[in-house]
């Protein structure tokens, strides 16, 4: 594993942990055009934090001599840091009360009823438009260009980040695929406990991720 990748790692486990597209991916596998919506959401998935980490590299502003990473590059950091810790807060303020049944989120309530093209652009809303997810693609991308040595390597290195983001939902089409509709039960439980879990699940998240993004902002800036 590259250096550039290495230190993007932590950027990448966090996009692979995000909770929305995990829940997706569960329930497009739960449909009679499973074998079909759960490789184009990844697709999707997976297209739209490698478009969101190419933007990154051709922002202007943001060209570097490798390893001497721009001011620039840490007010950004600083600032996705600052905007994962404030929606960390926000989960917070709205988190269910001990014992309250979390309703299903309206965005899952018609995924069920998709075919290849709505799951494709379900999975490219999920990574772009998705602003939480979208401040880490931008964060790890950037963290890949100030690391990497030169710049041939930093689409490959980009490729693996986008792959290693995607691996919770590469996993239960993994399963799908070897155990068919017998898992259905299993995702159904899974589907349901995250749903339960989600706002915890991401103030964790937003914190810490939030608090290396700033602590790295605050280095460069330094």
């Amino acid at each position: 594993m590259s250096e550039a990748l290495q230190a993007s790692l932590p950027i990448a486990i966090a996009l692979a942990l995000s909770p929305a597209p995990i829940i997706a991916i569960f329930i497009l596998l739960m449909t009679p055009k499973a074998a079909i919506n759960g490789p184009s959401f990844l697709a999707g998935w997976f297209g739209g934090i490698y478009t969101v980490g190419v933007i990154m590299f051709i922002l202007p502003g943001m060209e570097e001599d490798h390893s001497d990473p721009t001011r620039l590059s840490g007010y950004i950091r600083v600032a996705l840091g600052l905007f994962l810790l404030i929606g960390a807060l926000r989960y917070w303020l709205k988190r269910p009360k001990p014992g309250e049944t979390v309703p299903t989120p309206k965005i899952f309530l018609h995924i069920d009823r998709f075919g290849f093209w709505k799951s494709f652009f379900t999975g490219i809303l999920f990574s772009v438009v998705n602003v939480k997810n979208f401040a880490l693609s931008a964060a790890g991308a950037s963290t890949i260009d100030e690391v990497a040595q030169n710049d041939q390597g930093i689409y490959l290195d980009l490729a693996v980040f986008a792959l290693i983001g995607s691996l919770m939902i590469i996993l239960p089409i993994v399963v799908y695929t070897i155990a068919g509709k017998k898992i259905e039960g299993r995702f159904q439980y899974w589907k349901h406990w995250m749903i339960q879990n989600n706002h915890l699940l991401l103030i964790i998240l937003l914190i810490v991720l939030g608090g290396v993004l700033i602590k790295g902002g605050l280095e460069i800036l330094g």
